[in-house]
């Protein structure tokens, strides 16, 4: 192969694309004939590349030594992470020092680089002739620590895993050399509002209680991160108390069993809403009407500086969800003339009503916000 075809053939290797979120970053050619030393001659007769210097491909063409001699480093980084954890045999500190969200991503940016490195070097035989068979195999039963070690974490906080995190063949060549890792990794999400689900996760075994535990919060933050917008009085309550938990425990002061309890009780409570006090008989059973009048509690007040009853709250939330309803159009909600026509009827009702006829005090700013608030979650509850 030479000239045009050798020149056709790099070409083509290392066409780069995106597919599905999968990215080819660079393709490999294996010199098994030395036809890279026909590259100057190649370049020289092809007419396209007059004027090139031998200088231009000086970043064109690696030595494959030069990437295995990268492993070590990469390696380290690695354990750089894990400094903290005092006993390096001990996979249960390595999953709860991976708590963070953002530790963790670093981890699995870091596991990656290792992979891909340790991918080029197992594929050439140049690799022991840069390290010896125990420094390989050393690099080999890490690279299988970890990746078991992602799968773990991954399911214990309840990640989305990208199951084509690796091309198949670099999967398959990794599989290989140091062992047969799951060709799919898929993460069941803990589903709170399923009792025996839940159950479920209670009664594992293998695993420990802290990790149990570990993956109901992670599910229950899932589930009240997905409903905020929803409900956002109640959804924060519990996402206040939630990690309240989750802080007791990583600093001693719930043991394993009671972390396991406490974050099971939110996760009931949570599923079935159980606001934990009385609700107006009014709206009880009317999620809608619960949901406005949680943002209304405890922001009006009478002239006289008083709260205004929870029985008035909830008749002004019912009275609230009217005006939203007989003003929702198709598309409302990417229509701003018809969000301004929305927006200035609670405005009316707020003056008119409310404080003209009913007495309720309403500063500006609280004003602002409470109708902010109103929007939001109406644009969350009443799609259109």
């Amino acid at each position: 192969m030479k000239e045009h075809n050798l020149l056709q053939a790099i070409a083509r290797v290392n066409r780069l694309y995106e597919d599905g979120g999968t990215e080819k970053q660079f393709g490999f050619i294996v010199d098994y004939e030395g036809l890279l030393g026909e590259l100057d001659s190649a370049l020289t007769t092809y007419s396209a590349f007059e004027g090139y210097e031998a200088a231009d491909l000086a970043e064109t063409v690696h030595d494959v030594r030069e990437e295995i001699r990268k492993l070590p480093q990469l390696h380290d980084q690695l354990w750089d992470l894990f400094k903290p954890v005092r006993n390096k045999k001990d996979m249960e500190q390595f999953e709860q020092h991976l708590a963070d969200e953002s530790l963790r991503h670093e981890f699995y940016a870091r596991l990656k680089a290792f992979s891909r490195c340790l991918h080029i070097s197992l594929s050439s035989d140049k690799l022991f002739d840069v390290f010896d068979e125990a420094k390989v195999d050393a690099l080999k039963r890490d690279w299988k620590q970890f990746s078991e070690l992602k799968r773990s974490v991954q399911l214990r906080y309840q990640e989305t895993v990208d199951v084509r995190e690796f091309e198949p063949k670099i999967q398959k060549l990794l599989d290989d050399h140091v062992v047969a890792m799951p060709a799919e990794t898929i993460i069941e999400v803990v589903n709170i509002n399923d009792p025996d689900a839940l159950k479920a996760v209670v009664e594992e075994t293998g695993v420990s209680e802290a990790s149990r535990a570990d993956r109901i919060a992670s599910a229950t933050r899932r589930a009240i991160t997905e409903k905020m917008d929803e409900d956002p009085t109640f959804y924060k309550q519990f996402s206040e108390l939630l990690e309240e938990t989750i802080r007791a425990y990583r600093e001693k002061r719930l043991s394993e069993r009671e972390y396991l309890n406490s974050v099971v009780d939110l996760a009931s409570k949570v599923a079935r809403k159980d606001r934990g006090r009385d609700v107006p008989e009014s709206i009880r059973g009317d999620e809608d009407a619960q949901a406005f009048f949680g943002v209304l509690e405890g922001q009006l007040k009478t002239k006289d500086d008083e709260p205004v009853a929870g029985d008035e709250a909830a008749s002004i939330a019912l009275e609230i969800i009217d005006i939203i309803k007989s003003h929702l159009i198709v598309d409302i909600w990417s229509n701003e003339v018809a969000q301004n026509k929305l927006r200035n009827a609670i405005d009316d009702y707020f003056f008119d009503v409310l404080r003209d006829e009913r007495g309720v005090d309403l500063p500006v700013e609280v004003l602002d916000d409470l109708e902010l608030k109103i929007m939001d979650l109406a644009r969350a509850r009443f799609a259109a």
